[in-house]
């Protein structure tokens, strides 16, 4: 199998052990991947013997859905930037996308299978229409003029091109285009009432994402608990210049714990930001009130 394929068969196994009640041991997956292995792909055993064995991949395939986060291909490329070479981590971009059931990224050095012209693999029919559309259209300018062919036909090649290397094009092409706008909201108020438990638990939420957001992990983890601290993973939050919580609302109690959900915006160092809604279980029972649960949602608001 070539190396988009061999991310793909990773994330098959990880979702079967985990549909039977297995959580994924890192020596078994290892075992695993030495059967799949191809000879070409043994530059790779060291890259992905890391992979399986780091935190960012633990906590990927803790995540509910598991290995569904389009934020977590940062976190695990991450992982192997600062000890393989540049060869390795290009191709261990093409297995990460499989990982994340994601479209192969256009590079050079991809080990993939040569795909028939009709084929409809993946997304190589809908390119291969698109190639075959683009050749009548270049005969077409040909007679009309071979200036205008060269402009458009060229235009329309950087297009693809650029489609096909930016994952966050892609990843617009995946939601729905007819969400609604979410504005920006304005940082969640304390509580006027409500009891202490409540006050204590937003109290609670809101210092735990102004450390996040000042990127202060110690006194960040003053606020979460050893169960959910895969959630709040320092790593992670370094890639933004910002992080806020608001429009948090209570959604149930189970003694001294209470539910919430909330909207957490990040905003990137260029100024760009994601939306998306979120879920909290916190413990008031303990002083101050940690966060021992915590579910992403859904996104409200891609990146932009």
């Amino acid at each position: 199998m070539n190396d988009h394929a061999l991310g793909q068969a990773l994330r098959a196994q990880v979702l079967q052990e985990l549909q039977h009640g297995r959580r994924p041991e890192p020596s078994r997956l290892q075992a695993v991947l030495s059967d799949w292995i191809a000879s070409e792909q043994e530059p790779l055993r060291p890259a992905l013997r890391a992979l399986i064995h780091s935190a960012a991949f633990s906590s990927a395939i803790q995540q509910q859905p598991p290995l569904a986060d389009g934020r977590l291909m940062p976190r695990l490329r991450e992982e192997l930037a600062p000890t393989f070479s540049r060869e390795v981590r290009q191709r261990m971009e093409t297995v990460l996308a499989g990982l994340l059931d994601q479209p192969p990224p256009f590079s050079p050095s991809t080990s993939a299978a040569p795909v028939p012209a009709n084929s409809s693999r993946g997304g190589g029919g809908g390119a291969g229409r698109w190639a075959a559309g683009l050749v009548l259209l270049a005969g077409v300018l040909a007679v009309a003029g071979g200036v205008a062919m060269a402009l458009l036909g060229g235009g329309v090649a950087l297009w693809l091109r650029h489609r096909n290397a930016d994952p966050q094009a892609q990843a617009e092409a995946q939601i729905p285009p007819t969400l609604p706008p979410v504005r920006t909201p304005a940082p969640a108020p304390e509580p006027a009432d409500g009891g202490a438990d409540q006050a204590s638990a937003v109290q609670s939420l809101n210092a735990l994402y102004r450390a996040l957001s000042d990127q202060d992990a110690g006194r960040a983890s003053q606020y979460y608990g050893p169960e959910s601290s895969d959630q709040f993973d320092p790593a992670f939050f370094r890639q933004f210049a910002g992080v806020t919580l608001s429009e948090l609302q209570l959604t149930g109690r189970r003694g001294p714990v209470l539910s919430f959900s909330g909207v957490v915006t990040f905003t990137y160092p260029d100024g760009s930001s994601q939306i998306e809604s979120r879920s909290f279980d916190v413990d008031t029972s303990r002083s101050p009130a940690v966060v021992t649960a915590s579910a992403f949602g859904r996104i409200l608001q891609l990146r932009r």
